[in-house]
């Protein structure tokens, strides 16, 4: 997985690829974490929309205050 930023993320979903998103201080790679999200445009919602959601429910001190792009 390759980390990338907001605008790039956004511009993969918009196209229809599968982005991955997770608080800033977690690692991607890690077996036991299951706060990430797969963005996809299945979801019927658009891409601020469900950042904000993420972002509301699962960002905090301990995890990070914003989320974090990822790509395959």
């Amino acid at each position: 997985m390759t980390k990338i930023n907001k605008a790039q993320a956004r511009k993969l979903f918009n196209s229809g690829r599968d982005v991955v998103a997770i608080p800033c201080k977690m690692n991607p790679n890690n077996q036991y974490f299951a706060m990430g999200a797969v963005l996809n445009q299945d979801m019927g919602i658009d891409f601020d929309k469900a950042c904000n959601q993420l972002e509301y429910y699962n960002c905090s001190s301990e995890t990070g205050r914003y989320l974090a792009f990822y790509h395959e």
